[in-house]
């Protein structure tokens, strides 16, 4: 994968954005799964997410979902509804621990194994959010071989950090 300037990150409720993100000119999409508005009502998110992905791929944009942190208890079914051919990576919220991240992987790996698609074609990006991810950065990254880049999530390290 090419160094990408930018990422557009859509709500997964947002159906107006996911359906002008294959004209968008951001070299990748985030559909965002784990957003604190999709809460409510992630059934429709995912559904949404599951219609939108083909198109915006078919566009020649690398497609990326955040899902639910592994605390969640949502992270196998955002996975569920979005693993496939068309999907480029998976954007790990909250990851904060190696294990997390090898949870993650066996999750995926399950689901390509499952779809016949070759493990390891989707990539993971872990999304750090607190101090505790970052001193676990490097034991993440050496626990997986799918990897395809570090999230950070500047508003969670900033509420972690208490910097106001």
């Amino acid at each position: 994968m090419l160094a990408l300037r930018s990422v557009l990150v859509i709500d997964g409720l947002d159906d107006a954005g996911l359906a002008a993100a294959p004209t968008s000119a951001a070299d990748a999409i985030a559909i965002d799964l784990a957003s604190p508005t999709v809460h409510a009502d992630r059934a429709r998110a995912r559904t949404q997410a599951q219609r939108r992905l083909r198109a915006i791929a078919e566009a020649g944009r690398p497609v990326f979902v955040r899902v639910a942190d592994q605390r969640s208890g949502e992270t196998a079914s955002d996975l569920d509804a979005v693993i496939g051919e068309h999907l480029t990576a998976i954007v790990l919220s909250g990851a904060a621990i190696p294990q997390d991240v090898r949870d993650a992987d066996v999750a995926i790996r399950k689901r390509e194994m499952r779809l016949s698609l070759t493990p390891g074609r989707v990539r993971l990006i872990p999304e750090i959010d607190s101090a505790e991810g970052l001193s676990h950065l490097r034991r993440m990254l050496d626990t997986v071989d799918r990897h395809a880049a570090v999230a950070l999530n500047i508003d969670g390290l900033r509420e972690d950090l208490r910097l106001g």
